[in-house]
């Protein structure tokens, strides 16, 4: 099943955690968002190693706002020019699993 925006805005989940389980269920979500990045990357052909922000945004399945917010949170955005920036896939993955 594919989550879409409006689904994950209105699915929520209340669970209390002890540190540890947190800390558990933060590393299995990083290592699922990371795979299913690397699964797009896959089934969009993405073969090159850096995206626009918009190819960013389509992979991720977010706005350029929250790609926006991101850059903001540590994202690497590589400026070329004032019109023009790309985003490594490598470092997007990287930074997937850092957060």
């Amino acid at each position: 099943m594919r989550w879409e925006a409006d689904d994950v805005a209105a699915f929520e989940i209340k669970a209390s955690l002890d540190d540890e389980s947190k800390v558990e269920l933060k590393a299995e979500i990083k290592v699922l968002v990371a795979e299913s990045v690397n699964e797009l990357v896959n089934e969009l052909g993405l073969s090159k190693r850096f995206l626009t922000r918009k190819e960013a945004c389509k992979l991720l399945g977010v706005s350029l706002p929250t790609l926006n917010e991101f850059a903001v949170n540590g994202l690497p955005i590589h400026q070329i020019s004032e019109r023009v920036s790309y985003i490594d896939v490598v470092e997007l993955s990287e930074w997937i699993k850092s957060h």
